[in-house]
């Protein structure tokens, strides 16, 4: 049997309610998946882990980081670097009210990706779509690892 052109799909997974509207955002952004997430606790920040359809999160996380310190320098936030079974992935983390905050920022970025003006510092477009995706309608689908 000859294996097909994977193709991205929509599915349902359950995630915290205290985290949900970063785990949509992040999901809506082109190329980009979520892997993991948690609402936190009274000492513990919200976070969602995420990475890039292609496994490259290295402009990414320019693009993402640069957008939300120029955009959404007042929300309390951390964009850090992971190493989950072997592969990159980025963590958005946040104190539990500034998660939809932080989830709208997040939606702003995106939207600016989609029209051009996200750069890099040396004025480069970043684009976000994985070239398998630009073409076909943007389906995300959210991990429960």
């Amino acid at each position: 049997m000859m294996r097909g052109e994977r193709i991205p799909v929509a599915v349902t997974v359950w995630v915290e309610e205290g985290v949900a509207p970063l785990v949509c955002a992040l999901n809506e952004l082109p190329g980009v998946v979520t892997v993991a997430s948690s609402e936190g606790g009274p000492e513990q920040l919200a976070y969602v882990r995420f990475r890039r359809c292609d496994g490259d999160v290295a402009e990414l996380a320019v693009a993402i980081g640069s957008q939300l310190a120029e955009h959404a320098s007042s929300l309390g936030y951390e964009l850090r670097t992971r190493v989950t079974s072997g592969r990159p992935v980025l963590e958005l983390a946040c104190t539990a009210h500034q998660v939809l905050p932080l989830a709208l920022a997040v939606r702003a970025f995106g939207r600016a990706a989609e029209e051009g003006r996200v750069v890099d510092p040396a004025g480069h477009g970043l684009g976000l779509g994985a070239p398998t995706l630009s073409a076909e309608p943007r389906l995300r689908s959210v991990s429960a690892r």
